[in-house]
């Protein structure tokens, strides 16, 4: 049950014509870091947002941290809040959705970072410059200790995935904008209408590969995902989730998570092609990793091939919904975007760039 336990207040000035921005963050044990998040926006260049945190469930002391910051910094048009129990990040971002009104777009964004002062103006800017072919818009996502974390988000043939430039330096990259094929979902902005037309997020996924899941279908509406070069959001990454279990839950959510996206998105050409060779190579991947790390890598993939046999029935159910209400462009025009060579590759390349670096 989501309860609400802030008021909302105006925050349109008189003769402001920008478009509304929603900013939405949804908290887990987030007291650590969401302080410098708020502050972020509290010193943002665009003013014509409203702040919607939605917390589910913390153990931690998150939500008296919320308050505390927006008090001591005097904001106003903030929500906050608090559901009974952790639902998972799509679902309580679909929820607060919902709620919204008024707002042209939504920045959707992780609470372990923060952005730099123009970063919402150079988003909303980019975006009105081309408002009819844009679908999503990421910032650049960097480290804090300035090196990149992801310039947009790769994906294969064989359904690996990879973050574009991770661990280069900012000022040694050259990109073009649309050089991948989804938005990392760290931080990114997407008018709320198209939001709600392609479906929101997946609320079944509960963790990670939503935003591969999204950015497929708003590419198979039609709509390009392009990367805001001179917009910045510092991240420190899955930090909500404690050193000891990010490798384990992270590997089993993106895993399960992509396969599904696998089989509601691709058409049944594509998917009868690559679905096998996704099953076989991340297969290898799993032994591979299991003699490596000494993880039970194994036991997440074939828990989720239960899950894919489980809900077999929804998951096709979704899969029609997908191809008949959202695709309005064919797999060939979307291939465009899938990277041809095989990903791991360049991810050793570059584990080996990094550690001379």
């Amino acid at each position: 049950m989501l309860k609400i336990s802030m008021d909302s207040y105006s925050f349109l000035k008189d003769g402001q014509e920008e478009p509304k921005v929603s900013v939405i963050v949804v908290t887990y044990n987030s007291a650590d870091f969401i302080g410098d998040l708020i502050q972020s926006l509290a010193q943002q260049t665009y003013k014509n947002f409203e702040v919607i945190f939605v917390d589910n469930n913390s153990s931690d002391n998150t939500v008296q941290k919320i308050w505390k910051v927006i008090n001591n910094l005097k904001l106003s048009n903030v929500k906050v809040y608090r559901n009974d129990y952790n639902i998972g990040y799509g679902k309580a971002v679909n929820q607060v959705v919902k709620a919204v009104n008024d707002s042209k777009y939504l920045l959707i964004m992780n609470p372990d970072g923060f952005l730099s002062k123009d970063a919402l103006e150079e988003m909303v800017k980019t975006f009105e410059k081309d408002v009819d072919n844009i679908g999503i818009i990421q910032p650049k996502i960097l480290y804090t200790n300035g090196r990149i974390n992801t310039y947009g988000n790769l994906f294969d043939r064989f359904g690996f995935i990879y973050l574009l430039k991770e661990g280069e330096r900012e000022n040694e990259v050259n990109i073009n904008a649309t050089d991948f094929f989804y938005a990392s979902g760290a931080c990114f902005l997407i008018p709320t209408r198209l939001f709600r037309k392609v479906g929101g997020f997946d609320p079944d996924f509960f963790l990670y590969a939503d935003d591969l899941d999204l950015s497929w279908r708003v590419r198979l509406y039609g709509k390009k995902i392009v990367l805001a070069s001179k917009a910045k959001y510092y991240h420190i990454g899955s930090a909500s989730l404690g050193q000891v279990k990010i490798s384990l839950l992270k590997y089993y959510y993106t895993l399960r998570n992509t396969m599904v996206s696998l089989i509601k998105n691709y058409s049944l050409k594509y998917l009868l092609l690559r679905f096998p060779a996704f099953l076989f190579s991340h297969l290898i991947a799993c032994v591979f990793l299991e003699k490596t790390q000494g993880k039970y890598y194994l036991y997440s993939y074939f828990n989720s091939l239960f899950y894919l046999f489980r809900n077999l029935k929804r998951l096709l159910c979704k899969r029609k919904l997908v191809q008949k209400n959202i695709r309005s462009v064919p797999d060939s025009e979307i291939d465009k975007y899938i990277t041809k060579y095989f990903l791991p590759l360049l991810w050793l390349k570059t584990k080996e760039i990094n550690a001379c670096a």
